[in-house]
Order: C-alpha cells, then structure tokens, then sequence
C-alpha cells in the first residue's frame, strides 16, 4: 500500500459498534470472547488500525465499563475514540446515529464495522474503500452484498451523514433502503462481509470450520 492511499484512507473516519447486549449469546458478551486468544472487539480495532484507520470512534453501551477496561489492554485501542450510548438498547440503528454524531462533520466519508464480525481482513476493508472511492456520481453509500444477502460494513457519504443526523429516526438502514437510486453494491468477493457471531453456535461453528480457536477465558 502506498503512502498517499494510506494517507487517504486514514482521513475517512470508522465507526466501530461496540453496545449490542448480546441477547442471543444467552449469558456471555459476546464481544469478550477470545479467538485465538484476542477478545473479538480487540479484534476488529486490530483489522481498521492495519487497514489504515487510526483513530475509529468504538460506540459503547451494554457492558460499557468492563469493555472499556478490556480495550485498555489492547494495543490496539491506542488513539481509538471512546464513547458510550446509553440508549442502546434500543437497537443497533441509535448506536450507528451515536457514532455518526462523533464524527468529524470534515471527514470524506465514514465506514461504519459491528464488531462482531471475525472474518474480516484489512484487505476487506481496503477493498471496500477502493469501490467507494470509484463510485458512480450520485452514490452516497456502498453496501456488501454476497449474492443476495447484504452484509457489512458500509461505507457512507457525508450527505447520507447529514441526512440520517437531521432525521435519526431509523438510522442508517432507513436511509439506505429509502434512498435505492443512492446506494451501490458491492459484490463481495467472499463471506467475510457476512458472517457475524450473534449466537453460541456462531462462534462454535467458526472454530469447527477450523477459522479460529474459541475459548470464553475473558468472557
């Protein structure tokens, strides 16, 4: 990579969605599950900082002190903005909102990663930024898509920001699904956009598949 895209790349923001409650891990926070042997939020702070994002803003909520202490201890976390959502549990769409507010109104573009998704590379992401920035005239977001299921993260133009800021209701999945004609897709080249671990299962699979060792040591 060169040093003029990584300069470029550096200047559009990421969003990191850390709140979710983990309902359907029934028990555990998800998010502090080691694979191979790294809490899965370290993780995904891991692949944006390697992909050239060096200062993502993590939205908090559910388990906000003790993820907080966790990515202390995560080289990773270093220059990561913290900040935390105290409506999330609401859903995932006011914690994207929260993000969106963090950012810096300046920045070129926004991607904003859940943080549960382990297969993603920072080659994912650079791939992604690529297609952004070859987009059509008139794109204001670009969204993963594996055949027909729809996947993450999606990056965002600062008028999609403004918009879903001015009216928050619904987040950004609102805005993307009633705004089509603004929204390309890209077609993923893998499912590394798709899979996330939102159950037991999830994370048990991943490790059958032979991706990753799981263990709960921290959970």
């Amino acid at each position: 990579m060169s040093a003029s895209s990584f300069s470029h790349r550096a200047r559009i923001e990421a969003v990191l969605l850390a709140a979710g409650s983990s309902t359907r891990m029934r028990g555990p926070n998800k998010l502090m599950a080691r694979l191979d042997g790294v809490p899965l939020v370290c993780r995904a702070l891991q692949v944006l900082r390697d992909a050239g994002f060096a200062s993502p803003i993590v939205v908090l909520g559910h388990d906000a002190n003790r993820i907080r202490a966790l990515l202390g201890a995560c080289e990773a976390a270093h220059g990561a903005r913290l900040i935390e959502h105290h409506g999330h549990a609401s859903g995932q769409q006011g914690s994207v909102v929260a993000g969106l507010a963090a950012v810096d109104p300046q920045a070129p573009a926004v991607m904003i990663m859940p943080a549960d998704m382990p297969l993603l590379r920072p080659s994912d992401l650079r791939a992604l930024v690529a297609a952004f920035d070859a987009r059509a005239p008139g794109v204001e977001a670009l969204v993963p898509y594996l055949g027909d299921r729809r996947g993450n993260p999606v990056i965002v133009a600062p008028q999609a920001v403004a918009a879903v800021l001015a009216a928050p209701e619904g987040g950004m999945r609102r805005y993307i699904d009633a705004h089509p004609q603004r929204v390309a897709r890209f077609a993923a080249p893998n499912d590394h956009y798709t899979v996330d671990v939102d159950t037991p299962e999830a994370l048990g699979e991943l490790a059958r598949r032979g991706a990753m060792r799981l263990d709960w040591s921290q959970g």
